[in-house]
């Protein structure tokens, strides 16, 4: 390892630390009541919280058009073609929606995350139901996680974005799977000039500035030096514009049907370079090791 890229890890790791304390303290929230997101978060800031709000309006859109539906769907099947396998969930925070139906697939699952009071919460559940056996959990970083075996499935529900260093982020995925393993994942892109702008202007009133970092020309070019993207789709191209609108009393009534008309073009296209150009994309990627073993 040169000494640039050790001291981007090193910073990576310290930056860290800091994210450890900010969603040990949402967990910790979550001991006394359920957490509702970052609108009704003590630790957000009042910027964060308007936005929020915003997102989670029009989010609301997505279960009538089944956007959530599909991206589970889409995630799930994945996991069940490797059905057996062993699995790294990254980021898995107190279990996630996707966590049951992943360890239900796996022969061997790991959850990593920085939260520890997250971790504990999540291995009461999996010891009290009994799936303790086939489940590892871990409170730590995973920039220093050295499994004694490699996954076949390292699966990421938004969470390669909180990495700001995306060639040492693929570096290190890279070393954690097997050749011919899989990577899944969903997040956050600003490739789009628009988003990005937009992202611009609210950054500097984010509470979680410091470790957001949605997708950029250069973290593809990053992802696709370690992995090939075999399939996935986008939305937010066109819709996105729309979708604050659509939150709006009257005004959204008369917007609905074409923001969801965009919404439901932008889920059925087929996979392209232009996939970046939504705001939220969901991958399946296989390692590029599997070329040269």
């Amino acid at each position: 390892m040169s000494r640039h890229q050790k001291n981007e890890l090193d910073k990576a790791i310290e930056l860290n630390k800091k994210q450890a304390e900010f969603y040990n303290n949402i967990s910790l929230k979550d001991d006394n009541e359920e957490f509702t997101g970052y609108a009704r978060n003590k630790n957000a800031n009042f910027m964060t919280k308007i936005w929020a709000r915003l997102r989670y309006a029009h989010q609301d859109a997505f279960e009538d058009i089944g956007v959530d539906l599909a991206k589970l769907n889409f995630l799930i099947d994945h996991c069940k073609k490797k059905n057996g396998a062993r699995f790294l969930e990254i980021g898995c925070f107190r279990g996630t929606r996707f966590s049951d139906p992943i360890i239900e697939c796996a022969g061997s699952y790991t959850g990593i995350d920085l939260s520890k009071s997250a971790i504990d919460a999540f291995q009461k559940k999996v010891d009290k139901d009994g799936r303790a056996k086939k489940v590892t959990l871990i409170a730590g970083d995973l920039l220093e996680h050295v499994p004694d075996e490699q996954y076949d499935v390292l699966f990421a529900h938004g969470v390669l974005h909180h990495f700001e260093s995306t060639e040492l982020l693929f570096d290190k995925l890279n070393s954690l799977v097997k050749p011919g393993g899989i990577m899944l994942c969903a997040e956050p892109s600003q490739v789009n000039r628009l988003f990005k702008f937009v992202r611009m202007l609210y950054r500097p009133f984010q509470s979680d500035k410091d470790w957001e970092w949605p997708f950029n020309r250069k973290s593809v070019r990053d992802l696709e030096k370690y992995f090939t993207i075999e399939s996935g789709f986008g939305w937010g191209r066109f819709s996105m514009p729309l979708s604050l609108i659509h939150s709006v009393p009257g005004i959204g009534s008369i917007m609905s049907p074409l923001y969801k008309r965009l919404l439901k073009r932008e889920l059925s296209s087929k996979l392209s370079p232009d996939i970046w150009l939504n705001s939220t994309v969901v991958l399946c990627c296989f390692s590029n090791k599997a070329r040269n073993n």
